[in-house]
């Protein structure tokens, strides 16, 4: 059930960070209303996604569904927070497109599977990745300053940015770790 929350709390992040391009209103310390409703937004779902997955082990509660709509509902909040942050040039693209790119081959490859009645589940290395991913955002949506600006060489110089981006390339690595590892998993699915 709380999968179902993060989809329209994943839109409603995406278009309050959309709309703080276009309409700032300056609250203090650099923020804006729409970041701040963005942000309080990404925080709660990024809570939902962790007590869904609390309550599932804890109640042994795995269905089908989850391991279908629970990543897609990460996905959504994530990728679709990061590539409106990449347009406005908080984060590497190189980072944005890499951790990107990977979500839409598994998805493909899910699909693919998903059509021969088999479902991946989710192994520890993408936990991790989705985890640090999340992480990294928070970092860039609530300590980055003056967020509404474009990145100068003194905002390029503060610790939160390069934090943030030093947490998405960890990101990063465990997303291409985990792509690696899904493939040899579909491989044994495959061969046996």
């Amino acid at each position: 059930m709380l999968t179902f929350i993060r989809f329209p709390l994943s839109a409603l992040t995406i278009l309050f960070f959309l709309l703080d391009k276009f309409a700032c209103i300056e609250i203090g310390g650099g923020f804006t209303v729409f970041h701040l409703l963005g942000g309080f937004c990404f925080v709660v779902s990024v809570f939902t996604d962790f007590l869904d997955g609390y309550l599932a082990r804890k109640w042994n509660v795995v269905s089908g569904f989850g391991k279908i709509f629970d990543p897609l509902a990460d996905k959504l909040l994530i990728n679709g927070t990061m590539l409106v942050f990449w347009w406005r040039g908080y984060i590497l693209s190189v980072l944005t497109w890499t951790l990107i790119s990977r979500d839409i081959l598994m998805d493909l490859i899910r699909l693919a599977f998903y059509r021969k009645r088999k479902i991946i589940a989710a192994i520890k290395t993408a936990k991790y990745k989705t985890a640090t991913e999340m992480l990294g955002l928070i970092v860039l949506i609530f300590c980055f300053p003056k967020i509404n600006t474009t990145l100068s060489l003194s905002s390029l110089v503060t610790g939160s940015f390069w934090g943030s981006q030093g947490l998405l390339f960890i990101a990063t690595i465990f997303s291409l770790m985990s792509f690696w590892q899904y493939i040899e998993k579909l491989r044994e699915k495959t061969d046996g």
